[in-house]
């Protein structure tokens, strides 16, 4: 991820705030018993964040895993700014199904 002036945080940092995620979502996941349980297949990508033949490459063979219930991602998405303005191009039009 970026912080003001163009920096990377620590990698330290990304870790702990993925374990949090996968945490909630954990949490948020009723468990079935275990004679009951289901596979849930997930795909987690990150630095994927410039528009071009290779992200529409990964989103098409991400898309191409089924069955596949959700995507993850993992961070630094959308360059060079992380810009509202470029989020759709670095990344709607590749991952909203």
């Amino acid at each position: 991820m970026l912080v003001a002036g163009g920096h990377a945080e620590p990698a330290r940092k990304s870790r702990r705030e993925l374990a949090l995620l996968l945490g909630a979502l954990l949490l948020l996941v009723r468990q079935p018993p275990l004679s009951q349980a289901a596979v849930v297949r997930l795909a987690a990508i990150g630095d994927h964040g410039h528009a071009g033949p290779v992200a529409q490459a990964v989103a098409e063979m991400v898309r191409s895993w089924e069955p596949l219930d959700g995507v993850i991602s993992v961070g630094d998405v959308n360059y060079p700014r992380g810009s509202k303005h470029t989020i759709d191009q670095n990344v709607g039009q590749y991952w909203a199904w």
